[in-house]
């Protein structure tokens, strides 16, 4: 009967177009070809789909194959259902996905689709049936999907908005956290195209966004990136940060397929906003105390210059006066005002000054002269002084400022020197990658850094008994240090020494930054 079935089909592919194209379009399929029938008794099957299932057909019951046993067991009860739907015509095609055993017991994804063939003289109606293996096919879509639901978790656990865009046609696909972001749903929202993005773009923001893409398109830059406001619902604005990528064109090199995000980027913009205000009031805030400072020096310094000057005035008329109690305690007072205000006047100079005066300074240079400055004090407490650092090292620094902050950790070396031995000073010196470090130790009284830590660099501190100590040299050291970039720090145990690390901006640090 089988054979009779094979002659009749190929009489069909003769005579009628329809089984001809069905055949001629699955030529290199598996074919199933029997009666219209809600119990399958008559069939043929061509050898492609036996070979496919590797089976040899000689070795099997071609013409009533055990359905059961090659058909897996959770597409049964689909393939059934399509099955009959389609041959009672309560559906118009028949197209099905289902796995088959081969010979060697691997399961394999064929498409079942067929057509039915009715009017047939003298014969009642067939069913005609290809089976195409898709099983590769359905592996990449597995990998796909897998792909795609990953894909879809990452958008998800950053919230951000997504936009496909076909640049030719205007269509634009966005999905439902987009809509979110201003307010709406997705449905709310369609139809959808890129007349949504600019109708709720804020105006002022097109111009410079459009230009972006176009340098896009025309391949001048790797991505499309801007900060842009999109307006909500409820009337007020958000930012967001829109970047993109064109990653398909048309044949004549047109731009076509582009695809990007928005995030919600509004809490950094006001985060920046108001870091902006807070710079601005400080900014304004310090100049008016810089102001303050060098009028109340200048000023102070006149008066304190007519109280000197009366003091003089008195003196010379009054000589008796000087032997006065009170008089001697008002000219102590008056040489310890005058003090204050020259420090004054050096905190208001050093704030003042700009770090372009910096310049490359060799560093061996200026210890060696500060030594030269100091050496009759030195050779005075039997001290030493080892420089291990290269003629040829150079850091960034204000002249001024770099004698003034050697000579002053040098002598302060000396000046709080422990007495029961010579003071050793070491000065060595080491880099990172932006900064050049200058160490100055020594094997003095040391600091009780637990207890006077936070207060070293602070004006007026002062921690040794020591009667020529003002407290005001580290408070300028560091912010002579701090002037031109730079960094100071400090380790001490009492008895046995301390360490200054002065860290300054190394020459090429310096010149990369300012271009």
């Amino acid at each position: 009967m089988a054979e009779s079935l094979k002659e009749i089909l190929f009489q069909l592919i003769k005579e009628r177009e329809d089984a001809f194209e069905f055949i001629r379009s699955y030529a290199h399929n598996g074919i199933w070809f029997a009666d219209k029938s809600d119990t399958i008794t008559e069939q043929w099957i061509n050898p492609r789909f036996w070979k496919t299932l590797e089976y040899d057909q000689d070795l099997i019951n071609v013409d009533k194959p055990e359905w059961g046993e090659i058909l897996h067991p959770d597409d049964w009860e689909k393939a059934s259902i399509m099955y009959f739907d389609f041959i009672n015509e309560r559906r118009d095609d028949y197209d099905v996905k289902i796995r088959f055993k081969t010979k060697t017991g691997k399961w394999i994804w064929m498409n079942c689709r067929g057509m039915l063939i009715t009017s047939i003289p003298n014969e009642c109606d067939k069913i005609l049936v290809a089976l195409t293996d898709i099983t590769k096919q359905h592996e990449k879509e597995l990998s796909l999907n897998k792909l795609i639901q990953r894909y879809n978790h990452i958008i998800e656990g950053t919230h951000i908005g997504t936009w496909e865009w076909n640049v030719a046609t205007g269509e634009t696909i966005f999905n439902e956290r987009w809509a979110e972001m201003i307010g709406y749903t997705l449905e709310e929202l369609k139809p959808t195209d890129i007349n949504t993005w600019a109708k709720f773009a804020h105006p002022d923001d097109l111009e410079q966004s459009n230009a972006l893409l176009q340098e896009h398109f025309e391949g001048k830059s790797e991505f499309y990136e801007f900060e842009a406001r999109i307006q909500h619902k409820n009337g007020h604005w958000i930012w967001v940060h829109d970047k993109g990528k064109l990653i398909t064109r048309t044949p004549d090199g047109s731009p076509e397929w582009m695809t990007g995000s928005h995030q919600d980027i509004t809490f950094r913009k006001k985060n920046e906003e108001e870091i902006k205000s807070l710079l601005v009031v400080a900014t304004n805030q310090n100049t008016r105390l810089l102001n303050f400072a060098h009028i109340a020096s200048h000023n102070l310094r006149s008066h304190v210059g007519n109280l000197v000057m009366l003091e003089q005035l008195l003196q010379n008329e009054f000589p008796e006066v000087s032997k006065n109690q009170y008089a001697t305690l008002m000219s102590k007072a008056i040489e310890n005002l005058s003090e204050t205000v020259d420090h004054l006047n050096e905190v208001v100079k050093y704030s003042s000054d700009q770090a372009d005066k910096l310049a490359p300074l060799e560093v061996k240079q200026y210890i060696i002269k500060a030594i030269d400055d100091i050496s009759a004090l030195i050779e005075e407490v039997h001290g030493e002084v080892i420089i291990n650092i290269p003629d040829e090292l150079e850091v960034m620094a204000i002249p001024a400022y770099l004698e003034s902050i050697i000579l002053n950790l040098m002598t302060n070396a000396i000046k709080y020197r422990h007495p029961e031995r010579a003071p050793l000073i070491k000065l060595t010196f080491s880099k990172n990658e932006s900064m050049t470090c200058i160490h100055f130790q020594d094997n003095g009284l040391g600091i009780d850094m637990k207890k006077y830590g936070e207060k070293l660099f602070g004006m007026y501190n002062t921690f040794h008994d020591n009667k020529d100590s003002k407290g005001i040299g580290l408070y300028i050291t560091r912010n002579q240090v701090e002037a031109m970039g730079g960094t100071i720090e400090v380790s001490s145990k009492v008895n046995e020494g301390t360490l200054f690390t002065v860290s300054f901006k190394k020459p090429d640090e310096l010149s990369l930054s300012e271009f």
